[in-house]
């Protein structure tokens, strides 16, 4: 039997909740993807981070665990938003914000200048959030222009921080 492009459905090969209706993956890792999702009763887009718990080891669903618990504290312009989780027998989805206009890397690759003044708004911004997460007593621990996205196009002011992955807690 053939089939054909056109025969075949784009059904989403995650475990999504019924309201949420899978548009594209956007990346992808070592441990999991980051897909892009409609939220059909709010009717907006949400990025899903979805990690397989399947071989992943009690070590690493720990940090897991402790990177939504630390996104569930923050709130800051300048950090990307947490909504919520969802946690099955083989996956947890971490729902977020949806950043559309790519990271700074992509910014920096495509424009190979930065004035004074753009450069100047940007570290203000990253500071501005660096010194909110140490004053919650979180160290990011991976600030990199991978991990810097536009919300708005070519505009920084806009720019979130995001992958709380090796992120980390002190209680003291």
């Amino acid at each position: 039997m053939e089939i054909y492009m056109n025969e075949l459905t784009t059904e989403c090969p995650y475990e999504l909740p019924k309201n949420m209706k899978f548009i594209e993956e956007l990346d992808h890792g070592a441990f999991g993807q980051v897909i892009l999702v409609r939220e059909r009763k709010k009717n907006i887009e949400l990025a899903i981070k979805v990690i397989n718990k399947i071989g992943a080891g009690l070590q690493a669903i720990k940090k897991m665990k402790e990177e939504i618990s630390i996104l569930k504290k923050l709130n800051h312009e300048n950090i990307v938003k947490f909504y919520g989780y969802i946690e099955t027998n083989s996956k947890l989805l971490i729902e977020m914000e949806y950043i559309k206009y790519g990271t700074l890397s992509g910014w920096m690759k495509e424009n190979k200048n930065i004035s004074e003044k753009e450069a100047s708004l940007l570290l203000g911004k990253v500071l501005s959030a660096v010194e909110y997460l140490h004053n919650s007593r979180i160290c990011h621990r991976d600030i990199k222009p991978e991990n810097i996205m536009f919300s708005k196009k070519d505009d920084f002011a806009s720019i979130k921080i995001i992958d709380f992955g090796l992120s980390a807690q002190h209680f003291n």
